[in-house]
């Protein structure tokens, strides 16, 4: 049974009395998804709407399982006076003349094996609206036989934890700009507002900082609660990077070191504040022994990830660049396409990929776009011990840089 088969059916019934010569061509036939659009008109006027009431179901195989449904459908006919015509009259010859058109019908182009046609179970007069219209209500059935489709669920499912699925509140996928993370904790820390007024209403210290530029991204970084306060000018023109140094002031920022990519030598120190967010590689469960007195990963925690992610995402990978596509289909020209944020977490299966003429196309078993397949070279694999950065070598925490973004 599709999606749509009900509608489908529906719309079969309001076609076979449009069609049939028993019925005037002056009756309007809708089916109750449409009276909405068309109150006036049905109260007004000669109307039969169409309806879906509802089902009985009855197992006739269990392995493989299959159904026998029994779906009603009720015609609704409403029928007015109008000079010398009988609203009474007129609704009883409509009411013989759908019998005679339905019963014995199959619904085609439905998707289902109708093992019963259409057969008029119930006709009953039920009441005369304010409008002096007499309402008349038949009852179809028809019989239908389907083996349950199989839905093809996500492993998490079964093991009833998808958490590592959908990320909690204040969970993150990737860092924001100019962020870091706590190697201890998996905190993500974004540059505290340190200029001399005060943040706006809207945003707190802790907001962290944009694009000057919002539209082209680029210019200055400047705080987002405070974009007149410049925290470090033209990133792009001078090549720079972060690395946090493991150390806390008394109010607990931490103090990060700005680089020269080029020198490899220090500029200077900025603080960051934490934003009360984690890193979702830390939030997903894939430790154990996580708890310690101090509430951070412990150094002897052990990971525990490989079956965790063979079974959900396939290998842990980062999208590359400031963005990359993902392919529906990378054999069709004309497939659909959409674009991830560079940084983004996702799963790759290493061993399901297409070969085509511009390159190897590996499958993505989980994204927040969804599942498709990207090119090889726009992500990176990235291990779970270890920090990665939007299109840079992971970045460890050490005294000495590592080759910068």
């Amino acid at each position: 049974m599709e999606l749509n088969t009900l509608t489908r059916i529906e719309q079969y019934l309001c076609d076979a009395l449009i069609a049939s010569p028993l019925i005037p061509i002056s009756v309007n036939v809708l089916r109750l998804a449409d009276v909405i659009d068309n109150e006036g008109v049905v109260q007004q006027t000669n109307n039969i709407v169409v309806r879906y009431t509802g089902a009985t179901n009855n197992v006739v195989n269990k392995i493989p399982m299959v159904f026998t449904r029994r779906l009603s459908f009720e015609l609704n006919f409403s029928c007015q006076n109008y000079l010398t015509s009988s609203g009474h009259d007129f609704a009883t010859q409509l009411l013989v003349g759908a019998f005679n058109t339905l019963n014995g019908g199959v619904p085609g182009g439905a998707g289902v094996q109708v093992i019963e046609p259409f057969t008029c179970d119930t006709e009953r007069f039920t009441g005369i609206t304010e409008e002096s219209q007499y309402t008349y209500t038949q009852t179809y059935n028809v019989t239908i036989e389907e083996a349950l489709p199989y839905v093809a669920l996500d492993p998490c499912v079964q093991r009833g934890n998808c958490r590592a699925l959908w990320p909690g509140t204040g969970v993150e996928t990737k860092l924001p700009l100019g962020g870091v993370v706590d190697e201890a904790s998996g905190s993500i820390y974004v540059p505290a507002y340190t200029c001399d007024q005060e943040p706006t209403e809207d945003y707190g210290p802790c907001s962290g900082v944009r694009w000057s530029n919002e539209v082209a991204q680029n210019g200055n970084w400047v705080f987002v609660c405070d974009p007149e306060c410049v925290f470090l000018e033209n990133p792009l023109d001078q090549p720079i990077y972060l690395l946090t140094t493991n150390s806390y002031t008394e109010d607990g920022r931490l103090v990060v070191t700005v680089w020269d990519a080029n020198t490899r030598t220090p500029i200077r120190e900025v603080f960051y504040c934490d934003t009360g967010k984690k890193l979702a590689r830390y939030a997903v469960e894939l430790w154990r022994n996580v708890i310690t007195d101090d509430g951070g990963i412990s150094p002897k925690a052990k990971v525990d990830a490989t079956w965790f992610q063979n079974a959900n995402y396939g290998e842990f990978a980062v999208v590359t660049g400031g963005y990359q596509f993902l392919y529906s289909d990378p054999m069709s020209p004309d497939s659909s396409q959409v674009s991830i944020d560079g940084g983004e977490l996702i799963g790759v299966k290493t061993d399901t990929f297409i070969q085509t003429p511009k390159g190897r196309f590996y499958f993505i078993g989980q994204s927040p776009k969804g599942r498709g397949w990207m090119l090889e070279g726009t992500f990176q694999m990235a291990e779970l011990t270890e920090l990665w950065r939007l299109g840079c070598l992971p970045c460890n925490a050490d005294s000495s840089p590592y080759k910068p973004c």
